[in-house]
């Protein structure tokens, strides 16, 4: 099929009406379901900021008609290429955040990483788009420049992580304050010229105007003033790559997710190969114990090899491994800051794109409109260590952009989800819910979920335990509603030739589908 080829509909989901539209914008424009996905990454640079940023990073699972999906890594790398070791490992600024049952992570200058997310996004559109940058970014430069309303998810985040994380530099309180220096509220409209500008600077002259030109050495000059490790070489050396997607059958789909050295697809190809041995029929209370359980195995597991100093990502395929699960799962039966859009078309093509800035470094690019993630100081990040890798190389990360595909090319479905250490847990339920339950995808995203995360299993409302499933050293958190803590999954759905698109009810996001 010819890349040119144009479709009459996209079905798109993220976590922005913004964003939403702005894929939509690029739809009726003559783009395809990846053009649509890399205009609406962009614009959630704008319309949720603080999720993600071209000073961050990402995935993005994809497929195109008649062809295996694959996974593009654009994920942060160790920076601090050329400098001696003694740099490394200075100035971490600590802070702890009330957000779920709290975070403490090390932002500030010394926490940023190699970003990747614009290199990312320019390389997938080259590859399987049919516009020019130009015109996918055009809606993200219009929104940025104009302004938009921030929604209740940002307003709430800021509330909590403003003076603690993002105002750290005074460019980047001025960019995320109210004129007179307040933390905005709800609706409150945000605008970003200096992120406009840096907009159409790529859309001219791509992102080497970055990765090695004059806006990334302005870039690692600053990083370095302040005591961080990012150097031009860094930038120039940044490489995206191109990898098979990890896969896995769950019910009637091949399940194709984020391979190593990310640990996220990992994790959610650990429980679905446990739970499909669970003959899941609901969340009874004995069930939702067990899957506390199965999700406690798939993170305590996932960082079992990192503790021992083994620093081999491809041992981690170990945890996969049939004779590995069944013997998890003996033992089992015995006893924010990420952001997400996913799109398809009813030619076929699907993508995935899952984004970070981790919690935030509370460094801003003066001029550039550009926020900087902490992916360093995010300690499920590091499991070496604050500064531990040697440059150049990936991240860890939980990030896990999928993509099931049913016995026929015209039955698709595409997923991700933001929420840290929540992401596999979160895209693990959607999918038992929409393949075992047979839940439309609405209503799989309104049911509550469940999670273990340090040694407290924590659910949602409506969902009873059998506490006598659970080991005595957990606690049980159990939270009055649904909650943004546990996600904001964001599905497109060809289900027999007819698209669908929802957006999880837990964040601000929008879902349509949109004709052409």
């Amino acid at each position: 099929m010819s890349k040119k080829a144009v479709p009459s509909k996209i079905a798109i989901a993220s976590c922005s009406p913004h964003a939403t539209d702005a894929a939509a914008k690029v739809g009726r424009a003559g783009g395809n379901a990846i053009d649509a996905a890399v205009a609406g990454a962009f614009d959630l640079m704008v319309s949720n900021i603080l999720m993600c940023s071209v000073g961050g990073g990402g995935f993005a699972t994809l497929k195109v008609p008649g062809q295996e999906p694959v996974v593009f890594d654009f994920f942060d790398a160790m920076p601090g290429m050329g400098l001696p070791r003694s740099e490394f490992g200075k100035n971490p600024r600590k802070a702890h955040v009330p957000y779920g049952i709290g975070i403490d992570v090390i932002t500030g200058f010394s926490s940023v990483g190699v970003p990747g997310t614009s290199k990312g996004l320019e390389l997938i559109l080259k590859k399987f788009g049919n516009l020019p940058m130009k015109e996918v970014l055009a809606p993200a430069i219009r929104h940025a420049r104009e302004g938009v309303p921030l929604n209740a998810t940002i307003a709430y985040w800021l509330s909590i992580s403003a003076e603690k994380i993002h105002w750290f530099t005074d460019y980047s309180k001025k960019l995320l304050s109210t004129k007179d220096g307040k933390i905005p509220a709800e609706g409150y409209c945000i605008k970003n010229p200096d992120l406009a500008n840096t907009f159409e600077i790529i859309a001219e002259k791509g992102t080497d105007i970055i990765y090695g030109g004059e806006i990334g050495r302005e870039i690692s000059d600053f990083i370095r003033q302040g005591g961080g490790l990012l150097t031009i070489d860094d930038l120039r050396n940044y490489k995206v790559i191109e990898r098979t997607a990890l896969s896995t059958k769950y019910g009637k789909y091949n399940i194709y997710t984020n391979p190593p050295p990310s640990v996220g697809g990992i994790t959610l190809v650990q429980m679905l190969k446990a739970l499909s041995h669970l003959d899941f029929t609901g969340y009874d209370p004995g069930t939702v114990a067990k899957i506390g359980r199965i999700i406690h195995t798939g993170l305590n597991d996932r960082y079992s090899l990192f503790k021992k100093g083994n620093k081999n990502f491809n041992d981690l395929y170990k945890l996969v491994e049939d004779d590995y699960i069944l013997e998890k799962y003996a033992d089992i039966t015995a006893s924010p800051n990420t952001t997400q859009i996913s799109c398809t078309d009813e030619l076929g093509n699907a993508c995935s794109i899952t984004m970070s800035m981790g919690y935030g470094s509370g460094v801003a690019a003066p001029g550039k409109g550009i926020c900087f993630g902490n992916t360093l100081g995010e300690l499920e990040l590091n499991p070496f260590g604050f500064h531990a890798l040697e440059p150049g190389m990936r991240l860890v990360s939980g990030m896990s952009p999928t993509i099931g595909v049913g016995e026929k090319e015209q039955d698709i479905l595409v997923i991700g989800t933001p929420g840290a250490s929540r992401i596999t847990s979160a895209i693990m339920q959607t999918i038992i819910n929409i393949s075992d339950l047979n839940l439309s995808i609405n209503d799989a995203l309104k049911m509550p979920r469940v999670h273990w995360e340090d040694n407290k299993l924590v659910v949602e409302s409506r969902l009873g335990i059998d506490e006598s499933g659970v080991p005595e050293e957990w606690e049980i958190v159990k939270f009055d509603d649904i909650d943004m803590y546990f996600g904001g999954v964001q599905l497109a759905r060809l289900d027999r030739g007819m698209l669908q698109a929802a957006s999880d009810p837990r964040r601000c996001g929008k879902s349509r589908v949109v004709e052409c």
